[in-house]
């Protein structure tokens, strides 16, 4: 499993739920299994990924970051 830290519990539901949206597979791992904020998505890499299937997650992942952290989206830290 390949851990990817989000922090706030408020940004990784919303950010899981836009990659879920796109199509994306996470797993949300939240308080109490880690500390409060301090949530991560436990991904699961497999053999017949293609670099160009991570490539594409990487780009929705980083775009529902950005969505949610854009200055006058709902939530900005």
């Amino acid at each position: 499993a390949v851990p990817v830290r989000l922090g706030a519990t408020a940004l990784a539901r919303r950010m899981t739920a836009t990659v879920l949206s796109a199509g994306g597979i996470v797993n949300l791992v939240e308080y109490p299994v880690v500390p409060k904020d301090a949530c991560r998505w436990r991904l699961l890499v497999m053999a017949d990924h293609s670099a160009s299937d991570i490539d594409e997650f990487v780009a929705t992942a980083a775009t529902a970051r950005a969505a949610w952290m854009a200055p006058g989206s709902a939530f900005r830290l």
